[in-house]
């Protein structure tokens, strides 16, 4: 009897021990974080549509932003919007529309961004309704040749050439600001590239004067027998608007590309759709036009 009375004692004890620890163990445990998926961020209290990216895009100016054989947006600028919206947390709901109403529809708020190769202007850095994220993109006004020509090798090498050029280029009226004067001598206007690189190609043109971006794509896409001369007169570089109803929303875009540009990913996306890429570091030493 005295041992089945101990071991009741035993298992008494034991017991209580056990609620004890129990009991102490339930109050020292700390209630679940909130899930932060339940709290909208500051930067999406104002979207065009709840949880969604409305993303502004002409769908017709490859290789940023155009339609593939299956009918679907893909290029440069759907990279970007693809890629922003996966770290925002949104869903990308791309909505095209000439250029011509991009900008308009972006200062009237009907997109949250437009990504359609906007370049950087002072114009626009100072106009109502967007503001402009640093540069995704750096592009330049460079020399077009045949690929093999061993006589034009840089600027200096183009004076007493014939110079083809499609009428109305910027990129000419940039260079011709930039250079000495009398070193453009004879000039050919055309209609259009196509025009202007079959003269190239049957040598009645020795360069042409064009961004630096376009010719890389054509030669990407083996359309032309064409070099680029990597040695930009002037940079111009595009960014992401955003419509400025939504200042959070732009800042945080802002962050995001600056850290694709640190991490090399812009880099790599502009190689992969256009064939060839201008280092961000030349924004820290040559002139950029605005």
């Amino acid at each position: 009897m005295k041992g089945e009375t101990k071991m009741k004692k035993f298992l008494a004890v034991a017991l209580a021990l056990c609620m004890v620890f129990a009991l102490v163990a339930c109050g020292s445990q700390e209630p679940a974080p909130a899930d932060p998926g339940e709290e909208t961020p500051d930067y999406a209290a104002n979207l065009v549509e709840a949880g969604k990216l409305t993303i502004g895009t002409t769908g017709g100016a490859a290789p940023f932003t155009y339609y593939d054989a299956n009918n679907n947006l893909v290029g440069y600028d759907i990279d970007i919007g693809n890629k922003l919206c996966e770290d925002l947390g949104l869903e990308p709901n791309f909505v095209a529309l000439d250029w011509a109403g991009l900008l308009p529809g972006l200062q009237s708020g009907r997109f949250d961004v437009v990504l359609s190769g906007v370049t950087i202007t002072e114009e626009r850095l100072n106009a109502d309704g967007m503001i402009l994220s640093q540069p995704y993109d750096v592009n330049g006004v460079v020399i077009l040749k045949k690929k093999g020509n061993t006589e034009i090798n840089g600027w200096d090498d183009i004076q007493g050439k014939v110079l083809g050029c499609v009428a109305g280029s910027t990129q000419v009226v940039m260079a011709e600001e930039r250079l000495p004067e009398g070193t453009i001598t004879e000039k050919r206007e055309y209609p259009s590239w196509t025009e202007m690189l079959l003269d190239m190609e049957s040598g009645r043109i020795d360069y042409a004067i064009m961004d630096f971006l376009g010719p890389n794509y054509l030669m990407l896409s083996g359309e032309a027998n064409i070099e680029v001369i990597n040695d930009p007169i002037v940079l111009i570089t595009q960014g992401v608007a955003t419509y400025s109803g939504e200042p959070e929303l732009a800042a945080k875009i802002d962050e995001l590309i600056g850290e694709y540009r640190e991490s090399g990913l812009l880099e790599e996306l502009i190689t992969k759709n256009f064939g060839g890429c201008l280092s961000f570091d030349l924004l820290e030493t040559e002139e950029i036009a605005h």
